[in-house]
């Protein structure tokens, strides 16, 4: 009897096998907790693949040390300033050059009637040329009228004689040399070098006079025909002139450009 309720027992309670208990649970609660533990997982490895890259990247800007360059690159890098610097000097000076073209308009200032250096019945040849305000152009007249008289000298020309006496091509020696020097003695300024010869003119006269001083009173008579002379030439400079002034200044030209 107590062998048939033992085999009864096993019979109606049978054994459960090991695999059975080890197995997973079939649970659905127990499979959602499993992907939210994975997905922190990859956000963490994310995370920290993002502070290793920024490291890296740290690591790298401090560590990079900049490259010094051979010492051929420095002598080509400063010709190259030098030549940069020289054109931006050029182009500086050419545009300097077109804006005084386009203010500096020249204007034509004609040779004014009469005598220079009478207030009364001429003029006086500085206000003539318009460089008698300001010390600058004082200063210019000054050295126009010193050049002039070097020029003469340098040209050879005759004390003894007139302007109109003179040898042409000498002259256009003397006008070509003060123009070069003075820019504002052009002739689009200035026609026929007007304020060059006058300035000659008034050289030659004084040098005759200078002269004459040193002879003696018996020459009183040549004094008097120099002095006809000079007011002759200025009358031949007059607003017309005649015909013997006019070729004189274009043998002159024809001299300068030979």
């Amino acid at each position: 009897m107590g062998k048939t309720k033992k085999s009864a027992a096993n019979a109606v309670t049978p054994s459960t096998p090991k695999s059975a208990q080890t197995a997973p649970s079939a649970n659905p609660v127990a499979k959602r907790g499993r992907p939210r533990k994975d997905k922190e997982n990859v956000a963490t490895m994310s995370a920290s693949a993002d502070e290793v890259m920024a490291a890296g990247r740290l690591s790298t800007t401090k560590t990079t040390v900049p490259s010094t360059p051979a010492a051929g690159d420095d002598a080509d890098v400063l010709e190259e300033n030098a030549r940069l610097r020289k054109t931006i000097a050029l182009m500086q000076a050419q545009i300097n050059v077109d804006n005084n073209k386009v203010r500096d308009k020249i204007q034509v200032i004609q040779r004014p009637k009469g005598e220079a250096g009478d207030r009364k019945n001429g003029f006086i040849l500085i206000a003539a040329m318009q460089l008698d305000k300001g010390k600058e152009n004082r200063k210019m007249y000054n050295d126009i009228l010193s050049l002039t008289r070097r020029s003469a000298v340098r040209a050879n020309l005759d004390f003894q004689l007139t302007y109109r006496q003179q040898d042409a091509e000498s002259l256009g020696k003397v006008f070509r040399w003060v123009r070069k020097e003075f820019p504002y003695l052009t002739r689009e300024r200035f026609p026929a070098d007007w304020a060059i010869a006058k300035m000659v003119k008034l050289y030659l006269r004084g040098q005759r006079r200078t002269a004459n001083k040193k002879r003696k009173p018996a020459d009183k008579d040549s004094e008097s025909e120099s002095s006809s002379d000079d007011e002759e030439e200025d009358e031949d400079e007059g607003e017309s002139g005649d015909e013997s002034a006019r070729k004189r200044r274009r043998v002159a030209a024809e001299a300068e450009e030979d």
